[in-house]
């Protein structure tokens, strides 16, 4: 099963440099692997994984902030579960030109995406948990809705 954790992993590094050549490279990985996956008897699980996270989009926390603040955003972001996810933190002095390069203003806030869906800015660590909580919601019953 290390392929599929090869997969995972490269899934996630593929999200979080937002690079189609590397998705198109797990895609390939995983259609080989699932021709096999009949012979993974009780371990089948971990090819679930590798392909729930290559076909379900990571939440993607953007945090555009720097020192103190940064880090306070990063703390209020991990009081919530949320295993599958990717993060970003992004200097709005240095790293002005790929803030930008994501659609996003070179200035303080934490930007909350899945896919082509995105959260209001936040400009405030004490309101980030709430709002990604608030947006996983939004995004479970957007999810339920459209399996129907």
């Amino acid at each position: 099963m290390a392929n599929c954790r090869a997969i995972r992993f490269l899934s996630r590094l593929a999200s979080s440099a937002q690079d189609k050549d590397r998705r198109k490279i797990v895609e390939a990985a995983l259609t080989t692997v699932s021709a096999n996956s009949r012979q993974f008897s009780t371990r089948v699980a971990t090819y679930g994984l590798a392909l729930r996270q290559v076909v379900e989009e990571p939440m993607e926390i953007t945090i555009v902030a720097e020192g103190a603040r940064a880090r306070e955003y990063l703390a209020a972001a991990g009081t919530v579960f949320l295993p599958e996810k990717v993060v970003r933190v992004h200097s709005p002095t240095e790293d002005r030109e790929e803030i930008r390069s994501y659609g996003y203003k070179p200035q303080e806030a934490v930007y909350l995406c899945r896919g082509k869906r995105c959260a209001k800015p936040v400009k405030e660590p004490r309101l980030l948990a709430a709002e990604l909580r608030r947006f996983l919601g939004m995004m479970a019953g957007t999810q339920a809705r459209e399996g129907n």
